[in-house]
């Protein structure tokens, strides 16, 4: 599948914005290709900057969020999930605006 341009949006250590404490945190470090961890899945990236920003600004959390340029494969999942506790699946139209699920994510910054 083709790379697309996107946004992630992670904290200033570089760990999953919003599930930092979850079984399906990750890491985002500069140029390394990262998938979901086992038994979870897709990734979320925004599609656009302006979405990304979005996101941080309505959590009123630019002081731990950063949003950084990344190539993803887009997914063909249309939700994301986790069968490790807290099991759980959130299809896509219940994700913010402008999310989009990839297979694999590479931080570009």
């Amino acid at each position: 599948m083709e790379q697309r341009i996107g946004y992630k949006v992670i904290t200033k250590d570089r760990y999953s914005a919003l599930i930092i404490e979850s079984v399906a945190a990750i890491r985002y470090p500069v140029q390394k290709t990262v998938k979901p961890k086992d038994n979870c899945g897709p990734i979320c990236v925004f599609r656009t900057a302006i979405q990304a920003k979005t996101f941080i600004r309505r959590h009123n959390s630019s002081r731990y969020l950063m949003k950084v340029k990344c190539s993803y494969e887009e997914s063909d999942y249309k939700a994301i999930w986790t069968v490790t506790p807290p099991r759980g699946r959130v299809p896509l139209w219940c994700l913010p605006v402008g999310t989009a699920l990839a297979d694999s994510v590479t931080c570009l910054e």
